[in-house]
């Protein structure tokens, strides 16, 4: 401490110094208390980092699919073949409950199917369809799951980093 004083003043810098400034000035260059400020941001990280296993996630799907059939008879398809051409997009939200180990998803999709046969009442035929699905755990992971279990570790080891900081600066300090 008393050596990131002398070269302080020994750098050019004429201002007189109070021993709170001095002490600041110190503790904030000193190489134990860089190492214990990292340690107390990286568990600050850790926790965030925990918390987003609760996050919501979209997803998107896009499938497409085009067969061609040999037809045995003209009533299958024109020109002796059957085309079918058909296509599904899906649009995924699933989330994690914070609440015994559930989770929740919704998924809307759309299904198209075009075909080359004579007989739909429909061509292209649309179906729509809402998919919504909670899982709710029985047995295992209902009181405590992996996510929430490392969300716990998180905070108090963040809690402990800052305990840990506040203690090493006392001491230097003193």
């Amino acid at each position: 401490m008393i050596f990131s004083l002398l070269l302080a003043f020994a750098a050019g810098e004429a201002q007189p110094l109070t021993v709170v400034e001095a002490i600041a000035r110190a503790l904030e260059r000193n190489p134990e208390m860089v190492a214990e400020r990292t340690g107390k941001e990286g568990a600050a990280a850790a926790l965030q980092a925990a918390k987003g296993a609760f996050d919501p996630v979209l997803g998107f799907r896009f499938t497409q699919r085009t067969a061609t059939t040999p037809a045995t008879s003209i009533l299958q398809g024109v020109n002796g073949r059957l085309d079918e051409r058909t296509s599904a997009q899906a649009t995924t939200l699933r989330r994690r409950l914070p609440w015994m180990g559930m989770r929740l998803e919704n998924q809307i999709e759309n299904n198209r199917l075009s075909t080359s046969t004579p007989f739909p009442s429909l061509n292209p035929y649309n179906a729509p369809v809402w998919r919504t699905t909670l899982a709710v755990p029985i047995w295992r992971y209902r009181k405590t799951e992996d996510a929430r279990s490392n969300l716990k570790v998180r905070r108090v080891n963040q809690q402990a980093a800052g305990e840990e900081f506040q203690a090493k600066v006392l001491d230097l300090a003193a």
